[in-house]
């Protein structure tokens, strides 16, 4: 399922590596296609140039899970919040397996134990 993105629109771009690590740029979309978008970098100061991302996997079609992405800015707020409600979790001494029902509902998980948790 692609997204629509628009000309104009800010997105978080972020350039992963096979080591874990993170960066994450603020940009701005500067082309829309139909199925490539082209994102400018707000901080030109970076390392980053113009990146070229495809709509239907946002990244830069490479085959590798650490491929460099973009996230809209919704997207990256939700992936903050499941983040958050993770840390959370883990705190408490809870881990969801992979084949959990749980599992990609941590939020909910989290609201629910978060007025009776140990601080």
């Amino acid at each position: 399922m692609s997204i629509i993105v628009e000309v104009g629109q800010p997105v978080i771009m972020v350039d992963g590596n096979h080591y874990g690590r993170m960066t994450t740029q603020r940009g701005t979309v500067v082309k829309a296609a139909r199925v490539w978008i082209t994102v400018q970098p707000d901080d030109n100061a970076h390392k980053w140039a113009a990146q070229r991302y495809r709509l239907d996997t946002q990244t830069d079609g490479s085959p590798y899970s650490y491929a460099p992405r973009f996230y809209t800015l919704e997207q990256w707020a939700e992936r903050e919040r499941r983040d958050q409600a993770q840390t959370f979790l883990r705190k408490q001494g809870i881990s969801i397996e992979y084949s959990s029902p749980w599992r990609g509902h941590e939020h909910e998980l989290a609201e629910l134990i978060r007025p009776h948790a140990r601080s």
